[in-house]
């Protein structure tokens, strides 16, 4: 039988959390549990002066509400775990709510699209990428959940805010992001200064710098070889061409077939990126790792000027003095010929709701998916070095000076979506746009071939 208050009492909450993570291969596994003795709660809210009225509140049973997510960083799942411990304590009517976060890593969409077939051991909530359309099906609509909550609507900036959205398909919200990334370069600003050079703009900006650093042994751009950061790469450089034509962004063009990737745009913007390899822009080992691990080691040890990121979770990886003295910037990618600057941006961490979860978890859900969108969540995620989806509440201090500039930048920026090619989409990009890098191909012959994958993507 529920149990309700019948006075104000005291609350006596025992929080046992425990976070652990097993690492096998790619695979990381955390598991955050609450046990929670509560009896009764009250509330209490000042009626008039002198008179307090006492609200009931109802305790919901224990129960097991599991969250499954890729995100390896352990920035996110600290926040993860904060927000957990604030939600609950905020909404004192789930004390005996345990939340179990699991992290996959390159196991994660096998796992769950195997678990959604086969409808055993489904998560009630999990993160998902932009435009996945093969999960839409196993998903809860949230666009009348939201539309019709004017507090959560207000933490966006619309109910069609690519940050909330996650699906065209039928005009549903199938996701909520929590975090949003800005593309572009990172750089340190003292070297700039110690050689008297602005900051690059244009291609040819970039390999003017390249004798200029070299002699220090200093190489202008930290790359990585993997197909996630040569392809948002490119890509950035062929919206930079569209910025006036199509302000909205060429990727979703590219899927419905509006846009040819061998379009006489794409074969200009992939001339000007093999330009830049061919000028010593960026490292020719960093083409043959899988993953930009070294990169970023090599920007963080100061033997690169600038670093290509897609995503800024990397801001919280950034020397903390360097941050702290405001050293470390970010500024647009390269722009070829004939383009303009501008800024990208994307979601990252997303969650949606199981459509077939049971109907006593759904509330709670929904409840916890607003909240990590509201000021509370975003203070946390700010503190963890996270930029945050929902809107930054004015006056709230962002302790991280890239993260801070990065906001300012992100305004107006185009929407720009890597996440529609996983994961196929990435190696071809990678391997085709390092085949024209290298001379295996031209640049007419990769773009043919990165056209054709489209069109057969498309057919599916």
């Amino acid at each position: 039988m529920n149990k309700k208050i019948l006075g104000i009492v005291t609350v006596i909450i025992l929080p046992a959390m425990l976070a652990t993570f097993i690492v096998t291969g790619c695979k990381k596994e955390s598991a955050v549990e609450t046990t929670a003795a509560v009896t009764t709660v009250a509330a209490e809210t000042t009626a008039a002066p002198e008179t307090t009225e006492k609200t009931e509140i109802e305790v919901l049973p224990a129960m097991d509400v599991n969250i499954w997510d890729w995100q390896p960083g352990e920035n996110y799942v600290t926040a993860m775990d904060e927000n957990i411990e604030a939600f609950k304590t905020k909404f004192p009517q789930y004390a005996n709510i345990n939340f179990i976060h699991t992290v996959l890593g390159g196991d994660y969409w096998s796992a769950l699209r195997a678990t959604l077939i086969a409808k055993e051991g489904v998560p009630d909530c999990f993160g998902i990428l932009q435009d996945q359309a093969d999960l839409y099906d196993y998903m809860t609509d949230m666009r009348p959940i939201i539309e019709g909550d004017a507090e959560w609507l207000a933490q966006y900036s619309h109910v069609d805010s690519p940050d909330l959205s996650t699906s065209g398909k039928d005009n549903r919200v199938t996701g909520i992001a929590i975090d949003k990334w800005v593309a572009g370069i990172y750089y340190y600003r003292d070297m700039l200064e110690k050689n008297n050079l602005s900051e690059p703009i244009t291609v040819d900006d970039y390999i003017a710098m390249v004798p200029v650093l070299e002699k220090d042994g200093i190489k202008v751009l930290s790359m990585g070889g993997d197909g996630w950061v040569l392809s948002m790469l490119f890509t950035g450089m062929v919206q930079s061409l569209t910025k006036i034509t199509n302000p909205a962004g060429i990727i979703k063009d590219a899927i419905d077939g509006s846009f040819k990737w061998d379009d006489p745009i794409s074969k200009t913007a992939l001339t000007e990126f093999k330009k830049l390899y061919d000028g010593g822009v960026f490292r020719e080992d960093e083409l043959t790792l899988g993953q930009f691990a070294e990169a970023i080691q090599n920007f963080q040890n100061k033997k690169s000027w600038g670093f290509y990121v897609g995503a800024t979770w990397w801001a919280g990886s950034m020397n903390p003095d360097d941050l702290a003295a405001g050293n470390i910037g970010i500024i647009p990618a390269p722009i070829p010929t004939g383009g303009e600057p501008t800024y990208e941006q994307s979601t990252g961490q997303t969650y949606g709701i199981y459509k077939d979860i049971p109907v006593e978890k759904k509330q709670v859900v929904i409840d916890f998916l607003k909240f990590l969108s509201s000021p509370e969540a975003v203070k946390i995620y700010l503190k963890n070095n996270i930029m945050p989806a929902g809107n930054v509440p004015e006056g709230v201090e962002i302790p991280n000076s890239l993260i801070k500039e990065s906001l300012i930048k992100i305004e107006g920026a185009r929407w720009f979506d890597p996440h529609h090619w996983i994961s196929d989409g990435y190696d071809v990009f990678g391997d085709e746009l390092t085949s024209v890098l290298l001379n295996n191909k031209t640049v007419d012959e990769a773009l043919a071939s990165i056209q054709a994958w489209q069109d057969k993507k498309r057919e599916k």
